[in-house]
């Protein structure tokens, strides 16, 4: 027998305007669905239910209740819900203080029987989950790792130690062998892609946004960048004893926005292995960049669905519904489905198979997507660093709707786009950030990007940061494609070019081998392409 558990994190009620319209209904809409082929037992969220603590208590206990009454009526009245509160649930815009916790015990003290709110018996941060709420067969307890009641700037957590040892003492007396759900706001170990990723303030105050890009990095290394400011306290220790716990584990998690599973095997006789499952968004789409532009391509909001098995085969499928938020005019939202994790219980072990996870297929399908790039040293007016001219081309497959491929180019301080046309057709200059419009009936589309180059290590560390030593030019491939191609010519000849493909869905990068030329120029070809895959041809800068 088994049952379904949906893991949803990272709502953010409240985020912008059209939310609720464009995000929460298509989400009530992708849970229906996965409830008509398979009854869902529970929903566990695991934090940030709300963009901002700052919001009104009566407002939350409204908003709240509303979206639990709409999610049982979709799910059913009986539904049973744990709600763990998030870095945002806390804290204003989850990064400014100082910490909050009234509006969580707002929420409990609102919640009715079959709703669980946790995170209000602070100082004490951990708590078993009574199996008569959930009637799982599993065990489920949940820890409040956004406890974090000093300092006023923070998005990080904590995992304390003494907490989860306690936790381990009120589940000593069940069976060994049972596994243990463990929901958890901040992660235990990095996700992709997100662990280099700056902090996002573009909401703060001006002073704030000041602050932060000019002066925590000059003060302390890296305290501009997420994992500085948002990771958890005591992860490593929490990892080591949970291991420890000597049964199987699984942590689910959100806060970073990525669906990713990870599988540490416990290094000790006795101990027990620990799988990592990261939530998605459940109501906020995810840029790559940041560029503010709505034609960027986003990772979709999405969520995670649990098919738990008990008795003898306690088995474990971990699959990610993500959905299209809908546009203006938009009345149908789609919805796909792809496996995350697949794993078996054995005694204190977890054993593993791999899983494909192809990435979700959207839009239209492509015949080709050529990109050649060229770097012109030099031609910058006043400036040092080079320009990049692009000439590209896309051809959607036979029975694809007409449309044009949007290619979004991110700001680079200094730099602009000149000498933009279509087939020929001469649409001058933009500014950056820029949306270049590709027909995908082969016609050319070429432009230049002056200034958009650095071949010298001073001009990087000026453009960039100290940190600077490659340069890179890359390619997003939106949608699946038969053969996407990109071509760079101008790399210094003294540079050895590498390649990587990078999956925009689950953060995870691979290299990718690419072929020079005996003109020098260098390529990197997929064939076929999946959906939503960046290209990127690097080298490194050797030149001072």
């Amino acid at each position: 027998m088994q049952r379904t558990v949906v893991h949803l994190s990272d709502l953010h009620l409240g985020a912008f305007e059209t939310q609720d319209a464009s995000v929460v209904e298509p989400l009530l809409t992708a849970l229906s669905k996965v409830h008509e082929s398979e009854p869902i037992a529970a929903l566990l969220f695991t934090g940030d239910l709300f963009e901002s603590s700052a919001i009104t208590l009566e407002r939350a206990v409204l908003e709240f209740r509303s979206f639990v009454h709409r999610v049982r009526e979709r799910l059913g009245d009986a539904l049973p819900i744990v709600v763990l509160p998030g870095n945002h649930d806390r804290r204003s815009s989850g990064l400014v203080g100082p910490h909050n916790s009234a509006l969580f015990d707002a929420l409990r003290a609102s919640s009715d029987e079959r709703t669980l709110v946790t995170g209000c018996v602070t100082p004490f941060l951990a708590e078993p989950v009574d199996r008569s709420l959930h009637e799982l067969p599993w065990l489920v307890a949940s820890f409040d790792s956004s406890y974090l009641p000093t300092g006023w700037i923070s998005a990080g957590g904590i995992l304390r130690q003494d907490d989860l040892l306690q936790l381990a003492d009120l589940l000593s007396d069940e069976p060994s062998g049972l596994p243990l759900v463990l929901l958890t706001h901040h992660h235990i170990v990095p996700t992709p892609l997100t662990d280099l990723s700056r902090v996002d303030v573009n909401t703060q105050s001006v002073v704030l946004r000041w602050a932060a890009r000019n002066v925590l990095a000059r003060i302390l290394s890296n305290a501009d960048h997420e994992e500085m400011m948002m990771t958890a306290l005591g992860a490593g220790t929490a990892l080591s004893t949970l291991h420890a716990y000597a049964r199987p584990v699984v942590v689910l998690h959100g806060h970073k926005h990525f669906p990713v599973a990870r599988a540490l095997a416990g290094p000790h006789e006795g101990h027990g292995d620990v799988l990592l499952v990261s939530a998605g968004s459940a109501g906020m789409s995810l840029s790559w960049t940041e560029s503010d532009l709505p034609e960027v391509a986003r990772l979709w909001p999405s969520f995670n669905v649990l098919t738990l098995g008990e008795g003898e085969q306690r088995s474990l499928a971990v699959d990610v519904v993500a959905f299209k938020p809908l546009g203006p005019g938009e009345t149908e939202s789609r919805s796909a489905r792809r496996p995350l994790l697949r794993a078996i219980a054995q005694e204190n072990r977890w054993q593993i198979t791999p899983v494909a996870g192809d990435p979700v297929a959207v839009g239209s399908r492509m015949r080709l997507l050529e990109a050649q790039a060229s770097i012109e040293p030099n031609a910058v007016r006043g400036g040092v660093r080079a320009d990049l001219s692009w000439t590209l081309r896309a051809e959607r497959a036979e029975g694809s709707e007409e449309h044009t491929y949007v290619i979004v180019e991110d700001a680079f301080e200094g730099a602009v786009i000149e000498d933009l046309a279509v087939a020929m057709q001469q649409l001058g200059r933009r500014t950056l950030p820029a949306k270049i419009e590709v027909p995908t009936d082969g016609r050319f589309v070429t432009y230049r990007m002056v200034g958009g180059i650095c071949l010298t290590r001073s001009e990087a560390t000026e453009a960039r940061g100290e940190l600077a030593a490659f340069e890179d030019v890359s390619l997003v491939n939106r949608y699946e494609s038969d053969r996407t191609v990109l071509r760079v010519s101008g790399i210094p000849a003294d540079a050895r070019a590498f390649g990587s493909v990078l999956d925009l869905t689950t953060g995870h990068e691979r290299p990718a081998p690419v072929v020079r030329a005996k003109d020098g120029s260098v390529t990197l070809e997929l064939a076929p392409c999946p959906t939503r895959m960046l290209l990127q041809i690097r080298w490194p800068i050797t030149r001072p």
